[in-house]
């Protein structure tokens, strides 16, 4: 019989959950009404372009809409085109044939699909959460404060790909978690093998995650040897079949067996930050990239020579305008965006190895920059850029403290979670000039790892994991 002592702490946790589980409702819901601007952004444009060439002609292509024949490229993925194309034919929404058609045909789909994708987001995070030992009260606050998250719904008004990669890398890890706390249970090893397998479908980039999947037969103690490497290749082999369909794709289509055509330009745009970084020093970086706005202006006095933000496509411009000229002046030469792409990385690369100790400047500053990847809800103005300082530390600190506090008590269940997040963070501070947006998809799983470290239960070999699921034996 439960003393009567438990009772109440039962129910003073049941009560909080149910509260902060109606706040997440409600936040959801108001995630379908929030505003989005007035005009595409960022990427939106291309990937709309693509859902009306799929749904008019079958075709892969960022042609502008206005084209009746687009011819197939590989400039983005399709993830994105594929899922808006879907709900266009679902819903029965009538073909754009303009830009503010455009604009008002991705309202309403873009938000009904993302709302679904961030409420299983926030279910698979808060199971996560569960899954470390936390209380019933900490897995839901982590559900809360994911539907709540700014920059997710930032992202979730906008036909953009981040949510999507965001649902996708918080299920893979939330699978491999459970695939070990579970002693191997094959169902949740398939689970992230599709879920981090479909990932470079929206984000090329998460390609790097795939080996990890490898691991997951290491739980299966009972198994021989030889056929936990068995079943580690058939995982892999599983992970890797869509992006190699696409790619395969592109070598019917374009002649060229790859993802796409821009992670070339984004690692030279990286190259060229280095030499900028290794020639201006490192502080007008960590000043350009802090999202305060008084270190943006010190930097402006202090280093007036600094060209980090002078995005001018003649002259010197910066580091990523030169990247865009060799870029351009590559696809003319060669007529061919994914030749001139498979160059342009061979080029980064090289010079990543000429001047390794430019680059491990370089890194301190993405990696900086990255770590701003959650945006400042809008009651806090004029404070919002604080707020980004003070939510980023608190995301950073909280999370190196879980990983500390699991490392002494010999409790991998933190490390298994944040391992893919942790590998997909540090591929862009080391291969990409760390764009905030770029580690926004890893935001579900940050805050997991913050709150349950306000946990004293979580990251250690005593709490007991989910039902169902026991710990990792010594």
């Amino acid at each position: 019989m439960p003393t009567m002592d438990r009772l109440r702490t039962l129910r003073r946790e049941t009560a909080l959950s149910v509260v902060i589980l109606l706040g997440a409702v409600l936040s959801l819901g108001a995630l379908v009404f929030g505003p989005r601007p007035g005009m595409l952004v960022e990427d939106e444009e291309e990937y709309l372009n693509g859902a009306v060439h799929l749904v008019r002609s079958g075709v892969h292509s960022r042609a502008p809409i206005e084209v009746v024949d687009p011819p197939p490229d590989a400039y983005r993925e399709p993830g994105v085109a594929a899922t808006i194309a879907l709900a266009w034919r679902l819903g029965g929404v009538e073909l754009p044939s303009s830009e503010p058609e455009l604009l008002a045909a991705a309202g309403n789909p873009v938000r009904t699909v993302h709302v679904l994708v961030i409420a299983i987001t926030a279910a698979a995070a808060g199971l996560a959460a569960r899954t470390l030992g936390a209380r019933p009260a900490i897995a839901a606050a982590v559900v809360l404060f994911v539907v709540s998250s700014p920059a997710l719904r930032h992202w979730a008004v906008l036909a953009m790909a981040e949510p999507m990669t965001a649902m996708l890398l918080t299920i893979g890890a939330l699978a491999s978690l459970r695939a070990f706390t579970s002693g191997g249970g094959w169902t949740w090893m398939w689970a992230a093998a599709l879920a981090f397998g479909t990932a470079p479908l929206w984000r090329a980039a998460t390609i790097v995650v795939l080996p990890l999947v490898a691991l997951l037969p290491a739980a299966r103690r009972e198994l021989s040897l030889r056929r936990r490497v068995a079943a580690a290749m058939l995982l892999l082999i599983v992970a890797i079949l869509p992006a190699s369909a696409w790619s395969l794709r592109n070598a019917v289509a374009l002649g060229h067996f790859q993802m796409s055509d821009r992670n070339g330009m984004v690692m030279l745009a990286r190259a060229e930050l280095d030499s900028q970084i290794g020639q201006e020093g490192l502080a007008p970086a960590l000043l350009e990239f802090a999202p305060l706005h008084a270190l943006r202006q010190l930097r402006t006095s202090r280093y007036p020579t600094s060209r980090l933000a002078h995005f001018s496509w003649t002259g010197d411009g910066n580091y990523w305008t030169r990247a865009g000229r060799q870029w351009f002046d590559a696809i003319e030469v060669t007529g061919d965006p994914l030749a001139a792409n498979a160059r342009m990385a061979r080029v980064a690369v090289r010079r990543f190895l000429e001047a390794p100790a430019d680059h491990l400047v370089a890194t301190v500053a993405t990696t900086w920059r990255g770590a701003f990847a959650e945006r400042a809800p809008p009651w806090v103005f004029p404070l919002d850029d604080v707020a980004i300082v003070v939510v980023a530390a608190f995301l950073s600190l909280a999370n190196g403290a879980l990983l500390w506090r699991s490392a002494r008590s010999r409790d991998l269940r933190p490390w298994l979670l944040m391992a893919p997040s942790i590998v997909f963070f540090a591929f862009h501070a080391l291969a990409t000039e760390g764009l905030p947006r770029f580690a926004a998809p890893l935001l579900p799983v940050a805050w997991t790892g913050a709150l349950c470290a306000l946990d004293p239960r979580c990251g250690r070999r005593s709490a007991p994991a989910s039902r169902g699921h026991e710990i990792l034996p010594p």
